[in-house]
């Protein structure tokens, strides 16, 4: 079991440039060429099973090589971070299974129904460990076995042939780091370090949701925020 502690965003359209260059500051990465590299940009396709209107939980097939099962446990309202960043946190348990080879082969067979609908994903993601003292520093994304971390995330997506963009926090850690407490606190340290360099958009409690409440209002509708 997987528990992480969470704020997201959902906005239409394409990723502003000027978010990009924000989650590309310095302060935010490690400096190496292996670490921008694993920071993202690649594209995947994640098969959600459509739950309308369910917003705690979530189940989906990631690019067709894992089936993962997401469920909110706690909603701890809404958060003002600071005059440009409001919104939702929200504490998630998820379990993660590897697909069989054929229905990985399926899936690309078949990448549509009535009962999933698929989302088109590119990601930009930093990572940070938290030490001690809340202190933070940017480690390569695709460092593993940290006892407390939290990743930021930018997502270019396109659902049902509209596009939109999504900035999100996860923080999560190993136990005893994965309490409600220590991933609040691991989410709370992540965002104050984020204030250091002035985010160029605002982010607002009308646009604070997690994926399945976001697929659940627009599944089959135009962006609308």
């Amino acid at each position: 079991m997987f528990a992480s502690m969470e704020m997201r965003w959902f906005l239409g359209g394409e990723p502003p440039q000027s978010v990009r260059t924000w989650l590309d500051d310095p302060r935010f990465s490690v400096n190496s060429e292996a670490a921008q590299r694993n920071g993202g940009g690649r594209r995947r396709f994640d098969r959600y099973l459509l739950l309308p209107q369910v917003d705690s939980l979530s189940i989906k097939l990631r690019d067709g090589k894992t089936a993962e099962i997401k469920r909110r446990v706690a909603d701890h309202g809404v958060h003002e971070i600071s005059h440009h960043m409001i919104g939702r946190m929200t504490q998630w348990y998820a379990w993660t299974f590897d697909l069989a080879r054929v229905e990985a082969v399926r899936w690309r067979r078949e990448p549509h129904d009535q009962y999933w609908v698929v989302v088109q994903k590119k990601r930009w993601r930093r990572k940070f460990e938290i030490g001690p003292h809340a202190r933070v520093t940017p480690v390569d994304p695709n460092r593993t076995n940290l006892t407390q971390a939290c990743v930021i995330e930018v997502s270019a997506l396109t659902l049902r042939g509209h596009t939109w963009w999504s900035l999100g926090f996860e923080a999560f850690g190993d136990s005893p780091y994965n309490t409600e407490l220590a991933l609040r606190e691991t989410l709370d340290s992540a965002l104050s370090f984020s204030q250091r360099v002035s985010l160029p958009v605002r982010l607002g409690e009308q646009a604070s949701l997690n994926y399945s409440a976001w697929l659940s209002l627009h599944s089959a509708d135009r962006p609308n925020i």
